[in-house]
């Protein structure tokens, strides 16, 4: 599957075949912020006005496996699994198509949130791998720790199908630069003191 060229950057095509395909990824913040009603519509609503094959999210705090597949069932999608994470923090997948789940509980204790490793499986049989993470937001060693882990599982396994990673990647912005850098943060404080 390669980006499709349409204005719509969410689909995606698999070249020759002309299939198209759309892959989302969505961080639903701490679980719709437990009940925050309008958040929950919001996403159902976008949800069902694009139409994705395939969405994976993060953030899925307070759900379990039947409470996703109600989510799922809200947007259209027939399919869904939860990864539950040990910081409470889960991995989810939405699916138009039959989903495969992986174990990766070995990957997923090097993993600040974890892994959730699905092989999807349209209708035409041409399956493919996604991966959802949610990387540390806390030190950039440590994500590139944990993107070296993912780098290492996926290389076991991507031949067979094509492969993709979504998730919350927690990357820095320059443009984010003032919220991360001590100095100009520190700077910037002290500038509202009044003298």
């Amino acid at each position: 599957l390669v980006p499709h060229t349409d204005d719509d950057p969410a689909t995606l095509s698999e070249g020759a075949a002309g299939e198209k395909f759309r892959l989302c990824t969505y961080n639903i913040f701490e679980g719709f912020e437990s009940g925050n009603n309008e958040r929950l519509h919001f996403f159902t609503d976008w949800a069902k006005d694009l139409q994705p094959d395939v969405i994976g999210l993060n953030e899925v705090n307070g759900f379990t496996q039947e409470s996703l597949n109600e989510l799922a069932r809200q947007c259209g999608l027939p399919y869904a699994i939860l990864r539950p994470a040990k910081t409470g923090f889960h991995l989810g997948v939405l699916s138009r198509h039959p989903l495969e789940a992986y174990d990766t509980d070995e990957v997923s204790l090097r993993m600040w949130h974890g892994l959730l490793h699905v092989r999807i499986v349209p209708d035409n049989g041409n399956a493919w791998h996604l991966l959802v993470t949610h990387l540390t937001p806390w030190e950039a060693a440590q994500r590139r720790e944990e993107a070296q882990t993912l780098a290492r599982y996926a290389t076991s396994f991507w031949q067979d199908a094509p492969l993709f990673l979504v998730g919350d990647l927690n990357s820095l912005s320059p443009l984010d630069k003032i919220g991360h850098d001590h100095d100009q943060l520190a700077a910037e404080v002290l500038s509202q003191v009044p003298k």
